[in-house]
Parts: C-alpha cells; sequence; structure tokens
C-alpha cells in the first residue's frame, strides 16, 4: 500500500522511503536488543552453578583454569554490554544499520559462552566419575574386609 501511495505524489514518495528507512532501522534495533537481552539471559545461565557452590568450592582447584575464563569473559561482557548501553537509540540505530559488528559480537560472546559453561560442566561431570570411582573403590574394599 505504501509503494502506491508513494507514486501519487512526489512528497509521498519521499515520506515512504524515509518512513521504511526508519521502520528498518527500529526494527534492526529491536533485533539486535533482542540479541542483547540473550547475552545477559546467557551470561545468567553460565552462573546457574551458583547453587551448588558448596560442591564446586571443594573442587575450586581442579576447576580454576575454568573459574578464571568464566571470570574474565564475564568482563568482556560486560564491558560489552557497557559500551553497548552508552550511545543513545538513533546512534545505536545507525551504528546497527551501516557498521552492523556488534551482531558479530554479540554472536561471539554468546558462542564463548556456551563453550565454557559446556567446559565447566564437563570438569564437573570427571570430578564426579573421579569421585564416584574413589567411593566405588572403598566400598570393594570394606566388602571384601567383611
Amino acid at each position: 500500500m505504501g509503494d502506491k501511495l508513494a507514486q501519487v505524489h512526489p512528497y509521498m514518495s519521499a515520506a515512504w522511503i524515509i518512513l521504511s528507512s526508519v521502520y528498518q532501522a527500529v526494527k534492526q534495533q529491536h533485533e539486535m536488543d533482542d540479541k542483547v537481552v540473550q547475552l545477559v539471559k546467557d551470561i545468567v545461565e553460565l552462573y546457574s552453578f551458583k547453587d551448588d557452590i558448596h560442591f564446586v568450592v571443594a573442587k575450586i582447584q581442579i576447576l580454576e583454569d575454568t573459574l578464571i575464563k568464566i571470570a574474565k569473559h564475564t568482563l568482556v561482557c560486560a564491558n560489552f554490554l557497557t559500551e553497548y548501553s552508552q550511545p543513545r537509540f538513533y546512534e545505536r540505530a545507525i551504528q546497527t544499520a551501516f557498521v552492523n559488528d556488534n551482531q558479530r559480537k554479540i554472536e561471539d560472546l554468546s558462542d564463548e559462552l556456551v563453550k565454557l559453561k559446556e567446559s565447566f560442566t564437563h570438569a564437573l561431570r570427571i570430578q564426579s566419575l573421579l569421585l564416584t570411582t574413589e567411593v566405588h573403590r572403598t566400598v570393594t574394599k570394606l566388602g571384601r574386609q567383611v
């Protein structure tokens, strides 16, 4: 409908071009903002292990490297989110429309969060397996003594 109205008069054409451009910029900015919200959700999800911190503390030495990587990457994400939230809306919309570097950064940051969570979960599974093996050996040894 807008394209047909734009054919009626040159002013309508110009208005339609501007309106559709603004609409696209707003739409892109909304999509980018959704990705930023997802990045924050990914960070929160990564830190979901906090509920099991008593178990983690016992294994902290073994998991130290992974936890340091998680902390460093969280700082990288926090810096990006701080930078992202600084410009005004129209500045971000222009940056999103023409530079679109933020989308790649958000995807890279989210991918790294997923990898770190998998690494942490894998390390916890190994620890659980080692603990289970040790318990099994102890129980077997006690069973032989009885």
